[in-house]
């Protein structure tokens, strides 16, 4: 891990923080921990049924390995597709640039979007749905 000079320098990985607020390079926002008390959501993938808890702020997804749900089989998904982050007290869902978008419920995620339980996620060809614990 690198040692950040400034403040505007990721605390993870020491690489600049965006425009956006968040780690140019590893996608993290350095507002302090990122581990939740307790899983508070869970992301199926539809096809294969695997699960995965929602533990943290943020949960990337991509083709890269480095992100906490994996789509390496998916030729249509982005190494750094989208990622769900959560504050406020919800979980938020928002496209990292990706070469084809996201889909939110059949619709084109172009900011920011808040998530309910229940809803789908569409990354390439691969089905998501998320769900409150």
């Amino acid at each position: 891990m690198k040692e950040p000079a400034e403040e505007n320098f990721c605390p993870c990985c020491g690489e600049p923080i965006g425009e956006e607020g968040y780690c140019t390079s590893c996608f993290r926002k350095p507002d302090g921990d990122e581990k939740l008390e307790r899983a508070l959501a869970e992301i199926v993938l539809e096809r294969s049924q695997l699960h995965f808890a929602v533990d943290c702020r943020w949960v990337r997804i991509g083709r890269d390995p480095s992100n906490q749900i994996v789509l390496n089989d998916d030729r249509y998904t982005s190494r750094y597709h989208a990622w769900i982050t959560y504050e406020s007290d919800a979980f938020w869902l928002e496209d990292l640039g990706s070469t084809n978008g996201t889909l939110l419920n059949g619709e084109q995620v172009e900011e920011r979007e808040r998530l309910q339980t229940g809803d789908r996620i569409r990354i390439g060809e691969t089905d998501l749905i998320f769900h409150f614990l």
